[in-house]
């Protein structure tokens, strides 16, 4: 006799979520296919989309993102990033005053041009004037010559009227359509780690979190942070660093703390800034300004690979 308890716990599940609210559930443990697009393997490169860009997958402790790879092969076990966002793509002032519940908004580019679909599942936000603040995902767009105008279809209708008149726009592509090994420093958001070699203009899926074996650079430490490296794709030790002055100010400073130098005499505590510029004397955010990729989990030497719990989400 034929079970009928698989049906009936799925029954159950329904019952209390939405077909939505399942089918989410379901993409981030699985991944958003493309339609009509057949699975793609953790380890498998194709030249043809079978997700959508930016999709999740779960595998036990780790995450993934699905990409796609830009002008330059990317190795196994490097750190890679978004593309440099274009300066020309903000600012933008759209072709007309739109009301609240409009679904494309057409804008007027700036000096770059656009392949069609190349800011899909990317943003259009509303960056001053009326309207600013709000947010948009970008479904689809056609090609756009610079300085052409070009009419963007959003996900979700604009919830604020636009005016002509003020409102001015920008254009974010997806951190995962075009990704490029970091270069030293980085100079985008960093988005993951290839779990296989991923040709150019290919797509892959990319690690977020969890256990990942990265290419190091210099010394690292057991359980400690790691940054992005000062060799292109790297990590390295996230090491925070103070100067301490020689200068000898009050025992105290106004909030009633006591400042030593290493001498252990008193003394003030000067930071270097992200040029290496040392700044005016007084009290300094010392706070750790690099992004933080994970921690090491198992050292390797400088130029091996060591194994990195991934935290970039």
């Amino acid at each position: 006799m034929r079970s009928r308890g698989g049906n009936k716990n799925k029954e159950e599940i329904m019952t209390h979520y939405t077909r939505n609210q399942f089918t989410q559930v379901m993409e981030t443990i699985l991944g958003k296919r493309a339609v009509g697009r057949p699975d793609q393997a953790l380890y498998e490169a194709s030249a043809v989309q079978n997700f959508e860009v930016g999709s999740p997958r779960d595998d036990g402790v780790c995450r993934y993102r699905y990409g796609f790879v830009g002008a330059a092969n990317i190795a196994l076990g490097v750190l890679c990033q978004a593309p440099v966002p274009a300066a020309a793509h903000h600012d933008l002032v759209p072709a007309a005053s739109y009301a609240a519940g409009v679904y494309i908004v057409t804008l007027t580019l700036g000096a770059t041009p656009l392949a069609a679909n190349e800011m899909a599942g990317g943003w259009l936000h509303v960056n001053d004037g009326t309207g600013q603040g709000q947010n948009f995902e970008i479904r689809s767009h056609p090609a756009a010559l610079a300085a052409a105008t070009c009419a963007f279809t959003l996900k979700t209708p604009i919830t604020t009227a636009f005016n002509v008149a003020d409102t001015l726009c920008a254009l974010t592509a997806n951190p995962y359509r075009a990704v490029i090994i970091h270069p030293a420093p980085p100079t985008a958001q960093l988005v993951g780690v290839p779990v296989a070699a991923i040709p150019a203009a290919n797509y892959g899926w990319f690690q977020t979190r969890g256990p990942a074996a990265v290419l190091t650079n210099g010394v690292l430490y057991i359980h400690q942070q790691v940054r992005p490296g000062a060799v292109a794709g790297s990590v390295r030790h996230a090491n925070q660093e103070l100067t301490l002055s020689a200068t000898a100010p009050a025992a105290e400073d106004a909030n009633g703390r006591l400042v030593t130098n290493s001498a252990g005499a008193n003394g003030t505590i000067a930071c270097s800034g992200m040029a290496g510029a040392v700044p005016a004397a007084g009290a300094h955010d010392v706070g750790h300004l690099a992004t933080i990729v994970g921690k090491v989990m198992r050292v390797e030497v400088d130029t091996d690979y060591s194994l990195i719990w991934l935290t970039l989400e």
